[in-house]
């Protein structure tokens, strides 16, 4: 048959073709659906196959620190064990793991060593105490300047029996290499008791070669147990008298003020005593200044400054006896002041009482008698007789009434009169000699020990 063949057979199978070429045609854009689901599984397959991959690897990476934790606890008591059975040398090679973590813990905890860490090292003290001898206590401020060796965040210095208030720290503005001021932010500060150590922690680090400044307020007990800043007393004229003293050798500095109390930190010190008048204080050094208070009448002295000295050296008292000065085998003089106070006080009272007593009596008696007197006489007569009979009857009632009122008025003026005239004369004669920095160093040790001696002296008398 032709192409124009017109029969039925031949139209049902051009509309085939036609069909076919139809259904060619609808079929390739359901492949094209196909393939992109297919895409779409292998993707989200991939992206499930590197999320597994990954959560593999952290469970992986967990199970190997956990083996190797185990691993080191297996290793730690498998020596423990050789130890015990008499392995020296991994009883070495273990007791040097445990200096090395030691010394690991020390470094990031310095204030668990018994040493100080050396990081910083103070050049001078500027104390500031204030004695209260009428209840054995006294409070004080200690302004430290501390020179960086090490950088550190931690500043460590002792402290024992001290009620520390607050600490603050600055950079000097006069640093010998790196100039620099400001106030440093303080993290905290903590005891540690176990090695009577005040720590005192920063947000950002000192910086080595730079000076900086410790404040630190605080408040203490004057103790009797002849170490520290301690009391003490003695009898004179039937009186009991207190002083307090001090006594830092080897390592007591700590109780009296925050300090290095270590003989290797040597600084030099400049010392200041408040107290009340009717005492004295001395130090190593002559006094440089003294002020009297309007307020209290506090006396306030002021010592000059130390040579180069440790903290063990450095000594004060406060007392109401006297002493006297002497001369060290070198020819240098140590001067102590000499205080004599006379006291006079005169008192005149004169009482004057005066008594007045007014007593009025005043008495009433009021008596009411009344008598009644009934009088019967029967006559009776029979011839020659007569008989007569008389009966008499009184009665008497006598009422008496007495009212007594008596008033008592007692005046009593008392007038007393008192006058206390109070005489104090004090005579203070002070020998100050100046010598060169080596007889200085001299002169505080020998004033220190002359001044004991005259403590215990002073005691004795």
């Amino acid at each position: 048959m032709g192409l124009n063949d017109s029969s039925p057979g031949a139209m049902r199978n051009g509309r085939g073709l036609s069909d076919q070429w139809a259904e060619s045609v609808v079929v390739r854009p359901r492949t094209t659906e196909r393939h992109i689901t297919v895409h779409k599984r292998l993707v989200l397959g991939f992206a499930l196959s590197i999320l597994t991959l990954i959560i593999v690897t952290a469970v992986a990476v967990l199970l190997s620190v956990r083996f190797e934790e185990c691993g080191a606890e297996r290793d730690g008591a498998g020596e423990a064990s050789s130890r015990g059975a008499g392995g020296s040398a991994k009883f070495n090679g273990s007791k040097g793991e445990r200096t090395g973590e030691r010394g690991e813990e020390e470094a990031a905890q310095p204030w668990r060593s018994s040493r100080l860490p050396g990081s910083v090292r103070p050049r001078h003290y500027d104390l500031r105490l204030v004695v209260h001898m009428d209840n054995f206590t006294f409070s004080g401020e200690v302004s430290i300047e501390l020179e960086c060796i090490n950088a550190t965040k931690f500043i460590v210095l002792h402290t024992d029996r001290l009620e520390v208030g607050g600490a603050y720290v600055t950079c000097q503005s006069k640093a010998p290499l790196r100039p620099g001021g400001g106030a440093m932010r303080v993290h905290r500060h903590f005891l540690f008791p176990a090695n009577q150590m005040l720590v005192v922690a920063l947000h950002r680090e000192l910086k080595p070669l730079r000076l900086y400044r410790l404040n630190v307020s605080f408040d203490a007990a004057i103790e009797d147990e002849l170490l520290g800043f301690f009391r003490s007393s003695y009898t004179l004229h039937r009186e009991r008298r207190y002083l307090a003293v001090t006594q830092f050798s080897p390592i007591h500095a700590r109780k009296a003020f925050p300090c290095f109390d270590e003989p290797v930190y040597k600084a030099t010190f400049s010392l200041t005593l408040r107290h009340d008048p009717q005492y004295t204080s001395l130090s190593n050094m002559p006094v440089e200044s003294s002020s009297l208070a309007d307020d209290d009448g506090w006396v306030t002295n002021r010592f000059a400054r130390t040579p180069r000295m440790s903290t063990y050296y450095l000594a004060w008292a406060v007392c109401n006896f006297t002493y006297g000065e002497t001369q060290t085998d070198t020819g240098v003089t140590v001067s102590l002041t000499h205080t004599h106070t006379h006291t006079h006080t005169h008192t005149h009272t004169h009482t004057h009482t005066q008594t007045q007593t007014h007593t009025h009596t005043h008495t009433h008696t009021h008596t009411h008698t009344h008598t009644h007197t009934h009088t019967h006489t029967h006559t009776h007569t029979h011839t020659t007789q007569t008989q007569t009979h008389t009966h008499t009857h009184t009665h008497t009632h006598t009422h008496t009434h007495t009212h007594t009122h008596t008033h008592t008025h007692t005046h009593t003026h008392t007038h007393i009169h008192t006058h206390t005239h109070t005489h104090r004369h004090t005579d203070t004669h002070t020998h100050t000699h100046t010598h060169t920095q080596q007889d200085m160093l001299h002169h505080c040790k020998t004033h220190y020990i002359i001044k004991q001696r005259y403590i215990l002296r002073g005691q004795r008398h």
